[in-house]
């Protein structure tokens, strides 16, 4: 089932770092990904780099993704 986040949200899934599959709505204001569990790695050098996260994860070097407003 289909997962959707605010842009407010701080999950991977909202991150610029998260390199998942991902849509955003029209307006920049929500991320839609397949389910809570789907991977991505993270490109964040700070963070958990090249590693697999799930997109409803959340971590300390959290950077909105520029496509959301």
């Amino acid at each position: 089932m289909a997962q959707r986040y605010p842009s407010s949200w701080k999950k991977c899934a909202t991150c610029v770092y998260w390199t998942g599959p991902r849509e955003v709505d029209f307006f920049g204001q929500w991320v839609t990904i397949d389910s809570a569990q789907t991977k991505g790695r993270c490109m964040c050098r700070a963070g958990a780099y090249r590693v697999e996260r799930d997109g409803g994860l959340v971590c300390n070097s959290y950077v909105k993704w520029p496509a959301l407003s």
